[in-house]
């Protein structure tokens, strides 16, 4: 059974099930009230038969009473005194209640009983005659219930009736409600089919606006998922693209020195060095591809103690002025004691790794500007540099796993000293981490900044 039609189902049991109830209701609290106005009616015929007991025309005043209410007399050993006409012409001449007389008579108390007799249905009401303490015989009263049970049948009858009417209507609406509400759902198992068997990510739910219930929440849940899972594949697939074309070049590198010293049956000093400066470099990548990966499954954990961050940058100022050499100048232009939470090797490594892209793009004779300062309870360490600097069309993909800045920005750099695009991301992540962030700014052609900022210990107070 589809959910559609369990949905309609239930929907349908559950109005039938109120309607039912309510009916119900209905009739048993209708059915009371004309009851309760057939005992009203009868109470009422005794109070003015005992207003005229003892009167000597008793019997010519009762018998002008209503003759839709009969009214007996009968005296202790069950004689039939005094009767009025009635429109029940079965009980003329005959006691309305045998039982209820003796009941009343014996435990001198009012007794109600309704009575169906063959086709005859009525109320009666015994009550006993009392001349001071003695019990003279038993006043009963009488009504047919003809009209009530009539009333009844037509009430149940036209309850019956809109109750099916109303469970009709609640099950096409049901139907129908259900239907519009879960029509999307269709289309989200089509474009899903579709996905699975076409291998085409980009395929989305159409929606042109965002329907305000549960169903529509799907959609844009799938379709940002499909989006994100698309973004995905496509970093993959260009990961592993520029995984295969990272390690083409030191392995042929490494396949043309084998074979040259294989035929020369001898070791050539040169192709060594490059073999040992090929493995260096692809030692580097699985190292950071190692890193990468362990961050991004969540197998990477960072430390959290506080870290003197000024001693830190003393340290990446110190390492930055040996890495420049002579050619390349590293000034401080500030320095802040400052205290953050983290991990101190990490730290190291981001800055170690914008100090070490700072150098590796400034020409020679170029400057390098290492600044930090404290605002508004963040710290911030800037690497500034007056190389090349970085296109416009590259800063927002700056920090993408194997994404590097076009050829102008890297040409003057030594083949060994060229990166993979994953010191970034690395930093890019590690910062992210410490509830910090990296941003960069760039000029093209007159250098770039790269900004790390996190927040710093607050004071104890």
């Amino acid at each position: 059974m589809s959910l559609q039609i369990r949905l309609a189902t239930f929907y349908t049991a559950l109005v039938g099930l109120v309607v039912v109830a309510f009916g119900w209701a209905v009739y048993a609290r209708s059915t009371d009230i004309l009851m309760s106005q057939i005992d009203v009616r009868l109470e009422s015929a005794v109070k003015d038969a005992n207003k005229v007991l003892t009167n000597r025309d008793i019997r010519d005043i009762l018998i002008t009473y209503d003759s839709s209410i009969l009214i007996q007399i009968i005296d202790n050993n069950g004689e039939l005194l005094v009767t009025t006409e009635s429109t029940v012409e079965q009980l003329t001449g005959r006691i309305i209640d045998p039982d209820g007389f003796e009941i009343a008579r014996d435990s001198r108390q009012s007794y109600y009983n309704e009575i169906s007799l063959e086709d005859l249905h009525y109320m009666a009401l015994s009550v006993p005659v009392m001349v001071g303490e003695n019990i003279t015989g038993v006043l009963q009263t009488g009504a047919s219930l003809k009209e009530v049970d009539q009333l009844r049948a037509d009430l149940l009858r036209s309850l019956v009736l809109i109750g099916l009417v109303i469970t009709t209507l609640s099950a096409s609406f049901g139907y129908y409600t259900t239907h519009s509400a879960l029509m999307p759902l269709a289309t989200v198992t089509q474009i899903a089919t579709e996905i699975t068997h076409s291998d085409d990510l980009s395929l989305r739910i159409p929606v042109n606006r965002r329907p305000p219930n549960e169903v529509g929440d799907l959609i844009f849940a799938f379709n940002e998922t499909m989006e994100r899972l698309e973004h995905l594949f496509n970093t993959q697939r260009r990961f592993l693209a520029d995984v295969s074309h990272e390690l083409r070049t030191p392995l042929t590198v490494l396949q043309g020195n084998a074979g040259l010293m294989r035929r020369m049956k001898s070791f050539d000093s040169q192709a060594l060095e490059s073999m040992s400066k090929e493995i260096a470099r692809l030692t580097r990548m699985v190292e950071d591809l190692l890193l990468m990966a362990q961050a991004e499954s969540g197998r990477l954990e960072l430390d959290s103690t506080p870290v003197e961050l000024d001693t830190v940058f003393l340290e990446i100022y110190q390492q930055a002025r040996i890495l420049a050499g002579e050619n390349k100048h590293v000034h401080m232009v500030n320095i802040d004691q400052v205290q953050v939470m983290g991990d101190r090797d990490r730290l190291k490594q981001v800055l170690l790794n914008l100090v070490s892209n700072a150098i590796k793009y400034t020409r020679p004779d170029g400057n390098i500007y290492l600044e930090m300062i404290k605002e508004n309870g963040e710290v911030c360490i800037s690497v500034k540099d007056d190389g090349i600097g970085i296109h416009p069309d590259d800063l927002a993909y700056i920090f993408e796993r194997f994404y590097r800045a076009e050829k102008s920005r890297t040409r003057f750099i030594d083949y060994d000293q060229k990166g993979f695009g994953l010191g970034l991301s690395i930093a890019y992540w590690i910062m992210q981490r410490h509830n910090g962030r990296i941003e960069v700014e760039s000029e093209y052609g007159h250098g770039a900044t790269f900004r790390m900022c996190m927040p710093l210990i607050p004071p104890v107070v």
